[in-house]
């Protein structure tokens, strides 16, 4: 099965140009991969957290050293 990833960063919201041809651009894909998942993200809305150093320090040093 087809997964589209759909996101939205425009502080427009819906209104926003990008976000109306995203629109028809997943008619489209729709259209050709018929029964496809669409997951949506709406960054503006739900902004995903800033890195910190906890975040740097994971993927920086060696796996299974996370820091506390």
């Amino acid at each position: 099965m087809t997964t589209i990833l759909h996101l939205r960063c425009s502080p427009r919201g819906a209104a926003a140009f990008s976000s109306r041809m995203a629109e028809e651009v997943l008619e489209r894909l729709l259209h050709h991969h018929k029964g496809a998942e669409i997951i949506f993200r709406d960054l503006s809305a739900a902004p995903p957290p800033l890195v910190d150093a906890g975040f740097s320090a994971a993927i920086l040093g060696p796996p299974g050293s996370v820091p506390p």
